[in-house]
Order: structure tokens, then sequence, then C-alpha cells
């Protein structure tokens, strides 16, 4: 098992979006450590949840979206799944994603919503559009969880901007991914946790997860991301057989947690499909360790990287300023 892992952080480490290297910190030290050691492990208790917004719906999101549909049917939980995308139906997703021949030419979203109303007789919304700057939303409410199954980093940069309670984040690459779940959690509690371990012996419960956007050192940089060709421009072979079930799985594991079970006893799920690797990784002290005296490294790294930038605008304003007065004096 060890060296799965080990082959899936090299894999990770060629990956710039989707399993970023401080993802599987965690994961990495559990193999590491001897098995008869049981490393002390926490829970953390959930507040009922009473709303899902689920971005995205394709490869993955279409999968898990039945999923937490089939869950809230069979649980008979008082939960409300709103469904965001903004793309329609094509005839190459009908192989790819969970849509039938009969939905193409229909918004992914609404296609999902109309038939899961229909087969589990629950309430499902749907936003059909993109989630951008001026989209509504509820992520910053306590009862609210919030998936992302996007392609791209900009959706999760604009999530995180919402401080969202809870956040459930899930990406893969062509044959292995993640699904991570954290909360809005500030710099001081999630130091407080890492001490607690050492008073209290490490087991307990535990009141707060790192958020994705520490979790992702990617969604600190806010540059340009590199294009991507969408999934319906893309042969078959290089979309990864399965790999999109087992994230959906991966997630809709994590989401059982928070809407059936309220407790969280695993905080993320790592899997491979080639190599048969699916994990759950619990909430250990090594989670909080990058918060052990105040701010992580890749914290420091991106507000240095925005006061560059500021003062670099700063420059060039005051540049573009000098050069328009020397042209109004040369004028007169």
């Amino acid at each position: 098992m060890a060296n799965s892992v080990y082959t899936l952080e090299r894999r990770a480490k060629a990956s710039w979006h989707y399993v970023p290297e401080g993802y599987l910190r965690p994961v990495l030290q559990m193999a590491r450590a001897p098995r008869a050691r049981k490393v002390p492990a926490r829970t953390m208790g959930v507040r009922p949840i009473d709303r899902v917004e689920l971005i995205g719906c394709g490869g993955t999101g279409s999968i898990l979206a039945e999923h937490l549909a089939r869950m809230i049917a069979g649980f008979r939980l008082p939960v409300c799944l709103c469904l965001w995308d903004g793309d329609r139906v094509e005839l190459a997703n009908v192989i790819r994603q969970n849509f039938r021949p009969e939905e193409v030419g229909v918004n992914k979203a609404a296609a999902m919503a109309t038939r899961l109303s229909q087969e589990y007789g629950i309430v499902v919304a749907s936003r059909q559009v993109n989630l951008g700057d001026g989209s509504p939303t509820m992520f910053n409410r306590e009862g609210t969880l919030t998936i992302t199954a996007t392609d791209n980093l900009a959706s999760r940069r604009l999530v995180a901007s919402r401080y969202p309670v809870w956040w459930l984040d899930v990406g893969n690459e062509l044959h292995h991914g993640q699904a991570i779940l954290g909360t809005n959690a500030n710099e001081y509690d999630l130091k407080q946790n890492f001490w607690q371990f050492k008073s209290g012996g490490g087991w307990g419960f535990s009141r707060c997860l790192p958020t994705i956007a520490d979790l992702n050192p990617a969604l600190a940089d806010d540059g340009p991301e590199d294009p991507q060709a969408s999934c319906a421009d893309q042969p078959f072979a290089l979309q990864g057989f399965g790999v999109n079930a087992a994230a959906a799985l991966a997630a809709a594991m994590l989401a059982r947690q928070c809407l059936v079970d309220r407790l969280i006893r695993h905080h993320a799920v790592y899997f491979n499909v080639t190599e048969g690797f699916f994990r759950p990784a619990p909430i250990t002290q090594e989670l909080y360790r990058p918060w052990k005296y105040g701010k992580t490294a890749w914290q420091k790294a991106a507000d240095a990287r925005r006061l560059k930038r500021e003062a670099a605008a700063k420059k060039k304003a005051t540049t573009e300023a000098q050069r328009t007065q020397r042209k109004r004096r040369a004028r007169r």
C-alpha cells in the first residue's frame, strides 16, 4: 500500500490543479507509520444541514447528484438539493456523463433536477448559470453544504471568497483524485486544535477543519489558468474510465457524514482506480500541523505575492502619471 501512495505522490507533483501535494500529506504520513501503531484520531459534530449546493453537473457532478438524491430520499432527509451548471447536454455527454439521449440540448442542471425530482420524489432546484461574481449564493449560511465538482480553479476561488461554512471539494485526474471536506475555520481555531492533541492525548472532538483554500495552495495564486479542452473535445480514452464514478462515491461518503451521521470521522478520501487505492483520511494532529505556529508557508507566500503585485501596480500607475505630466508640459 505504501508503494501506491508514493506513486500517487509522484503523479500529484505533476498535477497543478486537482491533487496538490499538500492534500496528500496526511495520507503519506499514515502510510509511513508502522502498522502496529494506532494514530490518535478525532471526530467532529455537525449541526443540521438543510441545503446542498452542488456546483458543476459534469462527469463527476452528474453522478454525485444522483447519489445525493438517493441519499436524501432513502433516509428521508429534510434537505433541498440545488444544482448549478450553465452548459447544455451534448451528444458526447450521453456516453461519458450521467445523461440520456432525450436530454441532449437541455441545460445540464435543469435536466438532472427534473429527472431526479420525478424519480425520487424530492425537491431538486436548479440554477442554469455558471457560478459568477453576480450569482446569488447562500454558501456562508450555517445549514448549507457547498460541493464543488468543477474542472477549473476560477469557480473554486469564487467559492473561497464567499467563505462557505461547509465546503466539500472533489476533483480527479486520469486515474486518481480526492474528495476533501473543510470548514471556514480561522487561524486561531486551527492552532488550538493542534495543541489540544498534545494536552488531551489526541482523542476526543475537533472544533473545526482547515478550509479548502488553505489545503489547496493553487487557490492562493490568482494568476491565469492554463487553457484546457472541455470533456466533449477530448477522446474517450483520455477521460479516465471509472475515475468520475470513484470521485462521486468518495464525495458521497463524506456528504453522508454531514447529512446522515452528523459526525465527521474522516475529512478526506483519496483514490486511484488503476492501482486499487481507495482510502479515507481520519482527523489527526498532522492535519493541523501547518498551523502550529500561525500562518502556513503557502499563506505567507500568497501574502508576499499579493504585496509584490500591489507594489508593481502602484509603480506602473506612478510611471503612467509621470509620463502624462511630461506630455502636458511638452505641449505647453
